[in-house]
């Protein structure tokens, strides 16, 4: 049921050689390809049709917090930094769910995806962070 999908997994780390075994070991029926580094993530997110952040513990991902600026669906894992950014249906268990059927399901509801994200993005923007900054110091100053 993936074989319509290309998985392109950006970065390095401990999975490498992992990922490498899981390419030859579904060539032919699941395209999965790696890009160890590049000085250009932007582009390679930008191209995206989905992200998949199967992380069991994070703190706000950087990259999540891109891939929703340039309104790139998300389907994450189901724990708190992922359930206080993004919708219900943009999360899942990546143990015990279908992954075809969650990716499908994530595409279906972009909509509901990027309203979340722009209003998430807009509470977390430099110059609210930077007021509420102000704030926590000093309660009585005047707001930026």
């Amino acid at each position: 049921m993936l074989g319509d999908w290309t998985f392109l997994f950006v970065g390095a780390g401990e999975a490498d050689e992992a990922c490498r075994e899981l390419a030859v070991e579904l060539a032919g029926r699941v395209d999965i390809r790696g890009l160890t580094w590049t000085d250009n993530p932007h582009s390679v997110l930008a191209a995206a049709d989905l992200m998949l952040m199967p992380s069991r513990w994070e703190g706000v991902p950087l990259v999540m917090l891109e891939a929703m600026t340039y309104g790139v669906p998300i389907l994450a894992s189901d724990i708190d930094v992922f359930r206080d950014y993004l919708p219900d249906a943009c999360r899942m268990d990546f143990a015990a769910d279908d992954l075809a059927s969650a990716m499908d399901r994530v595409l279906a509801c972009n909509m509901a995806f990027r309203v979340q994200s722009a209003q998430r993005l807009q509470e977390s923007a430099l110059d609210v962070s930077a007021s509420r900054f102000v704030e926590a110091l000093d309660p009585d100053r005047t707001p930026l």
